[in-house]
């Protein structure tokens, strides 16, 4: 909250959603509902709650709660399953729309969220997408629409062996670049997960079973394309933690790399590769490196949408 704080405070007041997707809605928080206690603990950012179908008993009214004392726009998030059928789904829809009228609302945002993305099904996702679009659009109006997924998977040797680097479709950018042409959907924003699979959650293992088993990794998008680098266990390469000096040699050999003025990712691999006259003593961590590379991340991908 400290840091959001400060954010806000630097940059002025913006819109985000608060969701607990990935989270046991079982749990509760001294007595509370988890996603009322959540919503409550973000009141004073005025975030945007995020409706769902098929979810906890109190999900949805958690969010509706919230919307009551709060007002302003509020966010529906679909999966796959919730586009497969729009005639089951719409009568879903309806009576959230009437819940909503009821409460009323400064707008609905709807976020088409894929998750990890196959590569066999990214042309038939985009035309789910339009044709479940098409019909909505007719019954339903709404501020915003975005579709988010990810390239990323949980398993991160389905994307990368180890000791290795590869160049990747973005498929989440050519699934939304799919649906943005097709007719009257061209405003549709977009999104993704960053440079962490939707499906990441930690491990609950020993330290030193950790880093036998955990491998150093970054990932550097351009174009439309996603360049990943892996290295070996921590624990059995001699270098241990050393290996993202080898990781941000390899990006920033890269004809593609922005160079360290593009954004402080950009300036956290230089640093840290041959070419810096400033490189530190420790390459850094896995936590240091999502940090960096997600900013990174940020940066490029809006400014190229």
């Amino acid at each position: 909250m400290k840091h959001l704080s400060k954010l806000i405070k630097d940059s002025g007041i913006f819109d985000f959603y608060i969701d607990n997707f990935d989270l046991d809605d079982d749990i509760e928080l001294d007595g509370i509902s988890q996603y009322s206690a959540i919503l409550a603990s973000f009141i004073d950012f005025k975030a945007i709650p995020v409706l769902a179908l098929d979810r906890h008993a109190t999900h949805n009214i958690s969010a509706f709660n919230y919307l009551e004392v709060i007002g302003g726009c509020v966010a529906i998030r679909l999966q796959p399953e919730d586009i497969e059928s729009y005639s089951i789904t719409k009568g879903k829809l309806t009576s959230i729309w009437n819940k909503l009228t009821e409460i009323g609302t400064d707008g609905v945002h709807l976020i088409i969220d894929l998750r990890y993305i196959d590569e066999a099904t990214v042309n038939a996702s985009a035309l789910k997408i339009v044709n479940f679009l098409k019909k909505f659009t007719i019954d339903f109006s709404v501020e915003e629409i975005i579709t988010t997924g990810s390239t990323i998977p949980a398993i991160i040797g389905n994307l990368i062996p180890t000791d290795t680097s590869v160049n990747v479709a973005r498929r989440e950018f050519a699934m939304w670049k799919q649906v943005t042409t097709a007719s009257n959907l061209n405003t549709v924003l977009f999104g993704d997960y960053g440079v962490v699979s939707p499906d990441y959650a930690d491990i609950d293992l020993d330290p030193r079973l950790f880093r036998r088993i955990s491998t150093p990794k970054a990932f550097y998008p351009y174009g439309q394309m996603l360049f990943a680098v892996r290295g070996i266990s921590f624990q059995a390469h001699p270098a241990g933690n050393g290996q993202y000096f080898l990781i941000a040699d390899s990006i920033e050999q890269q004809i593609f790399f922005r160079g360290k003025p593009y954004s402080y990712g950009d300036q956290y691999i230089f640093e840290r590769s041959s070419k810096s006259s400033k490189k530190p003593e420790k390459a850094g961590s896995a936590g240091s490196w999502v940090k960096a590379t997600l900013t990174r991340y940020i940066t490029f991908v809006s400014n190229q949408v």
